[in-house]
Order: structure tokens, then C-alpha cells, then sequence
């Protein structure tokens, strides 16, 4: 519809507005004072590493429904094919959002620090798919 420059053709960064509460009113651990904000998953490939269409076609196979929601830090259609030089996915499998970081001879497959048991295993199921489509394994 707005294409991949968005509707103004071009994105700007979030402006920090403070420290973020949690319900009890306590501030939410942005990663700072050296706590990880993430849990990642790292699949390392003898070359390359997969297309995402590999990995789509590994995760269906399994039963898994993933939709796109991003593409590059731009939002996505459901069912949208990323580029070939796509650098980060941000997918759900239906239990929340999962972060995929490309770089040359390796995938990182991200959640939250606070993911659930349900994002856990797709966070795995996913980074099994990628080892698996790619000839890698997960570190």
C-alpha cells in the first residue's frame, strides 16, 4: 500500500522519554546496570546460511503457521517474502514476537527476557528450522 519507504518516505528514531514502570511502579530493566534484555539462540552455518524461504518451508513442515511483521525495521504483510538481503525478521509463531538477526555463517534468533514457555519452544522450534534448512546447528 505505502511501500517499504513508509508514508513519509523515510523513518526517525524513538525519542527516550524517561524510565518505564512496571505495574507494581518499579522501573523495567531497559538493560541497563549490565541485565540482558533478550534471550538469543545462535544456529551457526558452514557457508551463507539459508533463505528465509527455506526455513519458512522447515517450520511449515513442522506444523508451525509463521507470519511476518517486519522486515528490516519496516512493517510487513503477513505473508510478505523478504528480500534476499534481508538483515533482521521479526516473525510470530503465535505465541508472540521472535527476532531474527541475519549475519554472514550465522542466524540469531531472539525473545524477550520475559518470554513465556510458549515463546520458548518457538523461539526453538525456530532455530531448529534455520540449523535445519541451512545445514547448521544451534550453539
Amino acid at each position: 500500500m505505502f511501500g517499504r519507504s513508509g508514508v513519509f518516505g523515510h523513518m526517525t528514531a524513538a525519542v527516550h522519554q524517561g524510565p518505564e514502570l512496571a505495574g507494581d511502579g518499579a522501573e523495567v530493566d531497559q538493560g541497563k546496570r549490565g541485565r540482558a534484555m533478550g534471550m538469543e539462540r545462535v544456529v551457526v552455518f558452514p557457508d551463507a546460511g539459508p533463505s528465509w524461504a527455506a526455513v519458512r518451508d522447515r517450520l511449515s513442515a513442522a506444523g508451525c503457521a509463521v507470519q511476518m511483521r517486519m522486515v528490516d525495521n519496516l512493517p510487513a504483510f503477513p505473508d510478505e517474502e523478504p528480500d534476499e538481503k534481508w538483515r533482521e525478521l521479526r516473525v510470530s509463531l503465535g505465541g508472540g514476537m521472535l527476532t531474527v538477526r541475519r549475519d554472514p555463517g550465522r542466524m540469531r534468533v531472539i525473545v524477550w527476557g520475559n518470554a513465556d514457555e510458549a515463546l520458548r519452544r518457538d523461539q526453538e522450534a525456530l532455530a531448529k528450522s534455520c540449523a535445519e534448512a541451512g545445514g547448521g546447528r544451534v550453539e
